[in-house]
């Protein structure tokens, strides 16, 4: 029923708990055939470690280093089952996993998404605990843990509700969106779950069966909270946003989806403009105004008040110089620092 799909560079200290997870999982072994580690250039030993495993059901592929989206396209092109189980090298699957989504695709067939909800933890003690709750649902049913087809870009503009390694996906609807779009540095899960909740139903339990290790060296946070906030690119994930909304506000999209996902975009962007503008960005500001032609989605009143102060420089220096005042005021009375980022 699963082929697992578990791309690997340079994690040799964390593979074997992965692997571990999947040995101890609840479901029968027969209806987990196929544990495909795909080795992106692993210069650590980690992909070695992998083809030692005495479970046979373990085969390592190898590539060039290409990158995550890259080596998740190359295990599912490679699977032989219908439902493609992701797991990230780093991170691990309590034992209810497999035998849970299993019972969700009975329950919900035909949808082409399925997952749990997730457990941050650091240094093996939870930090955090993510997932849907019962008003996202549409249709609730009365159920604990809360799950069911839920209102996908509604639960996600209040949560992080799914993660990468708890995602499930039939194979065929993977390969109907081209899978993961190779080449993008940051937000590649971002991307597929998006446009996999844009082609047809997402079926989730708020049970949190994934543990995500946020204490791994090289998350993607590091970014976020360093060279993104330094530069502030454009990313791939804001240029899909902005587009895919556009095109459906000139198809005049009124469907209940069409209104979910332009709900979340607008929030996403707009989020994306006050980011720059909070920490002095302006020329930021003005480019991503500018090149995802935000003007015209209607992000509200205070995203638009951040690009017309980025199209008047005067107004800037002074500006700047009160957020960083509050900036510093706000970190002394919360000890808050930098503060958070989100996509």
């Amino acid at each position: 029923m699963f082929s697992v799909v578990i791309p690997l560079f340079d994690k040799r200290d964390y593979i074997q708990r992965a692997l571990d997870s999947i040995y101890a999982q609840s479901i029968d072994p027969v209806q987990v055939p196929e544990i495909i580690v795909i080795n992106d250039g692993s210069t650590d030993g980690g992909d070695a470690l992998a083809r030692r495993q005495a479970d046979g059901r373990v085969r390592v592929l190898d590539q060039a280093n290409r990158g995550v989206s890259a080596a998740r396209n190359a295990g599912i092109a490679a699977a032989s089952q219908p439902f493609l189980a992701f797991l990230d090298a780093d991170d691990r699957w309590r034992p209810p996993f497999l035998e849970t989504m299993r019972d969700l695709i009975q329950a919900h067939p035909g949808a082409v998404l399925y997952g749990s909800g997730f457990t941050t933890v650091r240094r093996g003690r939870p930090v955090g605990q993510h997932g849907i709750r019962a008003d996202e649902l549409l249709r609730p049913l009365p159920a604990r843990p809360v799950e069911g087809e839920v209102d996908f870009f509604r639960a996600w503009c209040r949560d992080h509700v799914v993660h990468p390694s708890g995602m499930v996906a039939p194979r065929q609807a993977a390969l109907a969106i081209g899978g993961f779009a190779a080449g993008l540095a940051h937000c590649e899960d971002h991307l597929f779950l998006a446009r996999m909740a844009l082609s047809g139903r997402v079926v989730l339990t708020s049970e949190p069966l994934v543990e995500y290790d946020v204490a791994v060296p090289g998350q993607f946070i590091e970014y976020w909270r360093g060279p993104y906030r330094e530069r502030f690119d454009v990313l791939d994930y804001h240029r899909f946003l902005a587009n895919e909304l556009h095109s459906r506000i000139a198809a005049g999209d009124r469907s209940d989806l069409g209104r979910s996902f332009a709900a979340y975009a607008r929030r996403q962007l707009r989020t994306a403009v006050l980011q720059r503008a909070y920490w002095g960005h302006f020329p930021a500001v003005d480019r991503i105004r500018g090149e995802l032609g935000l003007d015209d989605l209607h992000l509200g009143g205070l995203a638009g008040a951040c690009g017309w102060i980025a199209r008047h420089a005067w107004l800037q220096r002074p500006l700047a110089a009160c957020l960083r005042l509050a900036r510093g005021l706000r970190a002394a009375l919360t000890g808050a620092g930098t503060g958070g980022e989100s996509a």
